[in-house]
């Protein structure tokens, strides 16, 4: 198992990513063994989607399970909308959330160019 001498800057700190996208710095003694934690498939399926679509839209799970992503922009326009944008998509799984995710890609490319 590798072992960790020091911070990247020399000090004492590090930061160490988490799959929820945020950053947590802790203070590690040298030689101090780092551990591989394994992740869930719906973490996994998270992060996927947060590298994907993470740029133009707030990604989460709820407490029921079910999948949502809602659009980090001002509102739509009545055109937008009538065209079939929507601010919060949701789905049973990962998978459809992604498919919808897509969907409104491509009608937002559409809108854009016509």
């Amino acid at each position: 198992m590798p072992t960790v001498a020091g911070a990247p800057d020399g000090g004492d700190r590090f930061s160490l990513p988490f799959v929820s996208g945020r950053a947590h710095c802790c203070f590690l003694a040298p030689s101090l063994e780092v551990m591989a934690v394994p992740i869930s498939a719906e973490d996994l399926a998270w992060s996927q989607l947060r590298s994907e679509y993470g740029s133009h839209w707030s990604i989460w799970r709820s407490d029921a399970g079910r999948w949502y992503a809602t659009r980090m922009r001002r509102s739509l326009s009545r055109v937008e909308m009538d065209r079939g944008l929507i601010m919060t998509a949701s789905g049973e799984d990962a998978e459809e959330l992604r498919d919808l995710l897509t969907a409104q890609e491509r009608i937002g490319s559409q809108t854009i160019s016509s």
